[in-house]
């Protein structure tokens, strides 16, 4: 029972970073739609699976939320990749991006972890 507050609390901590982010990109009049909105729309998706997930009812079909934990690592593998290229290559003018990117990917591995969780157990067999 415990567990499952935790989880509404981490629901609401990617809700509010993200809207958060979207708000700074607004406000200063910087990037495009994607840049903007992207992040509150992937953290609505993660966040309707985890809601799924400790309902423990099928949302969606299977298949979404396996590409959607693919997806998602294979973003976080990127970023993570991506960080470690600034920060060997480019230097310390680039620590603050890396370690955002860092930040980011320590952020989602809860949400993906439960994310996969809940695809091999929340299904029935027929929708498999």
């Amino acid at each position: 029972m415990m567990m499952r507050y935790g989880w509404h609390l981490y629901i609401l901590l990617l809700l509010s970073v993200s809207i958060a982010r979207m708000i700074a990109k607004i406000m200063s009049g910087t990037g495009g739609f994607s840049s903007r909105y992207l992040p509150v729309i992937l953290a609505l998706i993660i966040s309707v699976g985890i809601y799924g997930s400790i309902r423990n009812a099928p949302i969606f079909k299977r298949w979404f939320w396996l590409t959607t934990v693919y997806v998602l690592a294979l973003f976080s593998v990127t970023a993570v990749v991506f960080s470690i290229y600034l920060l060997l290559f480019i230097g310390s003018s680039s620590n603050y991006a890396a370690s955002l990117l860092i930040l980011t990917v320590g952020i989602s591995i809860p949400a993906q972890i439960k994310l996969k969780q809940y695809t091999s157990t929340a299904f029935s067999v027929r929708e498999h």
